[in-house]
């Protein structure tokens, strides 16, 4: 399962990020120009690269993103309509921190949920789950 953005993209942004960690490293190590020239380097290259990673990647941060995306993880094939909702259940309590998905479509082909930002704004991650004969024959998860 991939909920990121972007695989291609993510990778790139977390390798600068690991690169910006690096250059601190030299910092530390060396002296001059040299010194001077990676922190340059670093406070060109890290900010940018961690406001990607974060942005392509929303549940690193986010515990509304991980809260669905662990949703999405226990939904499996060959399990009932009915687990599906008991899934609900468990992984939003009634009383629990994290609001309930949006249920959006409720029909007997497909049952799609949205997920809940819990201060109204604006998001389309979604778990689209198909069904044949009340058993589940596949889900999705589609990122905002």
């Amino acid at each position: 399962m991939d909920t990121s953005q972007s695989i291609p993209v993510s990778l790139v942004a977390f390798a600068g990020v690991a690169y910006g960690l690096y250059l601190i490293w030299c910092a530390i190590r060396h002296q001059g120009w040299k010194r001077w020239g990676s922190l340059i380097a670093f406070l060109v290259i890290f900010p940018v690269s961690l406001f990607f990673a974060l942005a392509l990647n929303p549940w690193l941060a986010d515990a509304r993103f991980r809260a669905f995306r662990s949703f999405y993880d226990a939904l499996d094939e060959g399990m009932t309509r009915a687990e599906v909702f008991d899934v609900v259940e468990q992984q939003y309590p009634a009383h629990g921190k994290r609001g309930r998905p949006t249920l959006n479509v409720n029909k007997e082909e497909q049952i799609i949920f949205f997920m809940n930002t819990e201060d109204g704004s604006h998001t389309c991650e979604g778990v689209f789950v198909n069904l044949q004969d009340g058993i589940v024959t596949g889900v999705s998860y589609a990122c905002d």
